[in-house]
């Protein structure tokens, strides 16, 4: 039986003892309570032996026959009987939470491919249980970002791995089904200027339908600055979870800075290292349509942070010109550019100023000889075919730094007080500003030279600032859901 209908049955034997309890106190209705007693009791033993052969009802039978000799009794009799009536409620409770086969439905709701990270180290561990029936439902989402399209339903449900059986949105009814857990990656229900799923999906919609609304975050947190980002710890699927995966003691402190109780945030780590760590076990294999641009050449990853374009203006598209610049230059290396998925519709939106550039950087990576854009729903390709990563400050950054391969940040260094209070300490990277910078030229030929002087200290760091760094912190988060599902009532 699944949870909730043991939850069911638990409730309605609870109402029984509190008509036990209405009846001792009130005697001259003891013939229609009992009776009522007595209807819900065999309701409960048929939908045992239909929904949980394995339960014995006998101690219902027995408390039966109690409850007919109690309708003809009176006086001390009858109290002596109403006390034992009460008595065998509880132990049809303990009989039926002993015996029962206890089963759980857990739902995942994505909506983008690329965010799949997030929820698919947890997915693996409930698709292994035996107990849980885990489904995938990719819900759609609006594009915010292009007027046109503001009213058009986006799905990506045929762009997540191949591995992953797939719900249509259409065909599953939460509802109904009542998941004991569901969860989420986008807690922004109608905050998100972006991208926007329907009302049925938003946090506060799905809440009253699961014993658990999970919140896993589709990215990691490697810098903090009170009073800056606080809407990531703000959003109306924070405050609605019944739980939040964070991926250290120190995350969950500052979680707790904005009043998320301690007992609601889960640090086990983050189920985005788990993808990382694991998606590290897998040969690097370069795409058929990258091979003729970038094989045999080291390779650079290019990522470009969502709102970069909008904070920094001109010196966005200065940095974006030097590299690419450098990169056409050189016959001896490649670049793969990732912009982050959503950046040309945020653009389009309210700084279209700034698409021209865009297209024509676009243009000139299409017709180079080594140069490619990254336009997958998944960046483990990137990652294993890259050798370095050239980058914004960006989640991105600290989940590149756990395949142990170098990073160059072109922006400033942090001071180093900063620094070392960052949840992620990013001064084991490599910068082309502040202290210490390096061209991009330099650092090309760093990596071309194999060396990487920081790499030792960056993993040692890397390992204190995400717990079960080896990649099980999705089975962790599981297996503590599951335990607070499954507290007996």
């Amino acid at each position: 039986m699944y949870i909730q209908e043991i939850d069911k049955v638990m409730d309605l034997l609870a109402t029984v003892r509190e008509a036990i309890d209405y009846t001792r106190k009130n005697v001259e209705y003891v013939s229609k309570y009992i009776s009522e007693c007595i209807e819900a009791l065999n309701a409960i033993k048929i939908y045992l032996n239909e929904n949980a052969p394995e339960c014995n009802t006998v101690s219902i039978d027995d408390t039966i026959r109690i409850m007919n000799k109690a309708v003809e009794s009176e006086g001390n009799a009858l109290s002596g009987l109403l006390e034992q009536i009460d008595k065998s409620i509880v132990k049809i409770k303990e009989n039926i939470l002993s015996q029962v086969k206890v089963r759980w439905k857990a739902l995942f709701l994505p909506y983008k491919a690329s965010m799949w990270t997030s929820l698919e180290s947890i997915w693996l561990e409930a698709m292994a249980d035996p107990n849980c029936d885990a489904k995938v439902v990719v819900i759609p989402y609006n594009d915010l970002g292009i007027y046109e399209e503001r009213e058009k339903f986006n799905y990506e449900g045929d762009k997540f791995p191949d591995y992953v059986p797939i719900i249509h949105y259409n065909d599953y009814d939460i509802a109904k089904e009542q998941p004991e857990m569901i969860f989420i990656h986008n807690p922004y229900d109608d905050f998100n200027s972006v991208t926007r799923v329907p009302e049925k999906y938003y946090s506060v919609n799905l809440k009253p339908y699961t014993k658990c609304l999970v919140y896993s975050p589709y990215f990691t947190i490697g810098r903090y600055y009170p009073g800056k980002g606080d809407f990531q710890y703000t959003m109306p699927g924070v405050y609605n979870a019944d739980k939040i995966i964070v991926q250290s003691e120190y995350v969950k402190k500052i979680f707790e800075e904005f009043n998320h109780p301690s007992d609601k945030l889960l640090a086990v780590g983050s189920p985005k290292v788990d993808a990382i760590i694991n998606m590290n076990k897998k040969s690097a294999e370069i795409p058929i349509e990258w091979r003729e641009k970038i094989s045999g050449k080291k390779i650079f990853l290019l990522n470009t942070h969502l709102y970069y374009f909008v904070r920094y203006n001109e010196k966005a598209i200065k940095n974006h010109k030097e590299i690419l610049d450098t990169f056409l230059r050189r016959k001896d290396c490649a670049l793969i550019w990732r912009p982050h998925p959503l950046m040309k519709t945020m653009l389009r939106n309210k700084y279209d100023n700034y698409i021209d550039f865009i297209e024509r950087m676009e243009y000139a990576i299409e017709n180079s000889d080594n140069c490619v854009i990254d336009t997958t729903g998944n960046y483990s390709i990137a990652f294993r075919c890259s050798d370095a990563l050239i980058s914004t400050y960006s989640s991105l950054v600290n989940e590149y730094m756990i395949t142990g391969k170098p990073v160059l940040i072109f922006q400033r260094r942090p001071a180093q007080t900063d620094a070392e209070l960052f949840p992620v300490n990013y001064l084991y990277n490599y910068y082309r500003y502040g202290a210490g910078s390096m061209t991009y030229n330099q650092f090309i030929d760093m990596v071309i030279s194999g060396d990487d002087p920081l790499r030792e200290e960056r993993m040692k760091m890397l390992s204190n600032a995400f717990l079960n760094f080896d990649g099980t912190a999705g089975e962790k988060a599981y297996k503590k859901i599951v335990e607070e599902i499954c507290i007996k009532k």
